[in-house]
């Protein structure tokens, strides 16, 4: 197999449908383009959370049409995603990468975290792939800040204070299209983020918190994370978002059905904060 035994797969990561172009006008048959975070114990046995990053992969369905039961998939390592410093080694920066996923002007824009050495601030980084390549890593373009890259180091940050978990989608708002990026308040903040750009490389505009998770107040047991943009379930004027709640109790968990489950708010278009110019 791709990675030891123990291993396994976290669906942090986006997906896109993509079409390989076959020449001739043929654009070929669709195939499902997945990204995923390899995980393993951390080293930490006592620890709540004893597991950590140890890859990427990236999956391509080769028959998305089919019932997932009966789905061919080939795997593959990440080459650009880097593990997380093992509990009691010394912390490293590392990038991960497939978080989000936009077409976006005829490409598709594949955005990356970059997770500083002591894990406290996560950045937001940007390639560019197209249908054919976005399964090859080693195709894209990185965005430096200036210009693009076939460099993964040469990424640049592109927002700071991102999570791990986020949705970065269109938004049609006032007449234009916009980008969209939904995120939890880092550090399990209570407050649901949000950022706009009119383009996928940015400027980002400032986080502006759209809304404030309420269950977790009174019971420090629990904690909100997982924020995440659902543009095409929305409806006109709105975003629905979703966010989880969640215990560090396991017995908590088990007797209250509600927790550890996805939960719903639509929030109003106008309240989503303004993409910035470059001028501006």
């Amino acid at each position: 197999g791709l990675w030891p035994e123990g291993t396994w797969y976290w669906l942090m990561g986006d997906g896109a449908i993509v079409r390989e172009d076959r020449g001739s006008g043929d654009r070929g048959e669709q195939k499902f383009v997945l990204f995923a975070a390899a995980m393993g114990e951390a080293g930490n046995p006592d620890g709540v959370w004893n597991f950590r990053r140890v890859g990427g992969v990236i999956m391509t369905v080769e028959n998305p049409a089919d019932e997932p039961t009966s789905w061919r998939v080939k795997q593959r390592v990440n080459p650009v995603v880097q593990a997380t410093a093992k509990f009691g080694e010394p912390g490293q920066a590392s990038d991960s990468w497939g978080e989000a996923i936009v077409r976006w002007s005829g490409s598709l824009y594949v955005y990356g975290v970059r997770v500083s050495a002591d894990g406290l601030n996560k950045s937001l980084l940007l390639a560019r792939a197209d249908d054919a390549t976005l399964a090859e890593p080693e195709e894209w373009r990185y965005w430096t800040g200036a210009a693009w890259s076939d460099d993964p180091h040469a990424a640049a940050v592109v927002a700071e204070g991102v999570v791990d978990e986020f949705t970065i989608e269109p938004l049609h708002r006032g007449g234009r299209d916009e980008l969209v990026l939904i995120q939890s308040e880092p550090m399990l903040g209570r407050r649901i983020l949000a950022r706009a750009a009119a383009r996928p490389e940015g400027p980002w505009s400032e986080a502006k918190a759209v809304y404030e998770v309420g269950e977790v107040t009174g019971d420090k047991r629990l904690m909100t994370y997982a924020a995440k943009g659902h543009a095409t379930l929305s409806r006109e004027g709105e975003l629905l978002v979703s966010y989880v709640v969640n215990s560090t109790e396991f017995g908590q968990i088990f007797a209250d059905a509600g927790l550890y489950r996805p939960r719903f708010v639509r929030v109003g278009v106008e309240r989503l904060p303004e993409s910035r110019r470059d001028n501006e």
